[in-house]
């Protein structure tokens, strides 16, 4: 007993001391700059902003050694998408910033989503050889609209920009 009273002291000191040495957040400058960073990536090598066929729909993953983009359930990361967006204006909004460029953004994240719902029908009426091709807003949609050259066009068209 007499030998783990010393160990005992020593754990209960590291266990008191231990957070003074922790902080879980980082300085709000630093937060935000990571994020700006991190917002500036996902619109240069994950998604491409516009109302076409597979834009404002983000990549879920990025393969340099393929030269590839992966959209997985691009629906739900959408969904995410869209969210950010939102607070993001908001946040943006209420700090009287500039909300014109993550407006634009917003409205062509929800333009995908429109897309991707008008085409479920003419998609799947072609697939299983039905009769009705009509379009409606009806909530059943397409997990992607991306076509299987998407990342080849984009790459091509940056470097005619460039």
């Amino acid at each position: 007993m007499r030998k783990m009273k010393p160990l005992i002291v020593v754990m209960a000191l590291f266990c008191l001391l231990q957070p003074l040495k922790m902080l879980g957040q980082t300085p709000e400058q630093q937060n935000l700059k990571k994020y700006w960073e991190n917002r500036d990536r996902l619109r240069k090598y994950f998604l491409k902003i516009g109302a076409g066929q597979g834009e404002s729909i983000p990549a879920t993953s990025r393969y340099r050694k393929h030269n590839s983009l992966k959209w997985g359930d691009a629906t739900s990361y959408l969904g995410y998408y869209i969210a950010v967006l939102a607070s993001e204006y908001r946040l943006l909004s209420d700090a009287g910033q500039p909300t014109t460029g993550t407006a634009n953004e917003l409205y062509y994240a929800i333009n995908a989503i429109n897309r991707l719902d008008l085409n479920a029908e003419v998609f799947y009426a072609d697939k299983l050889l039905q009769e009705s091709k009509s379009q409606n807003l009806n909530g059943w949609f397409l997990r992607d609209d991306v076509s299987s050259n998407f990342w080849q066009n984009w790459q091509d068209q940056a470097i005619v920009e460039s």
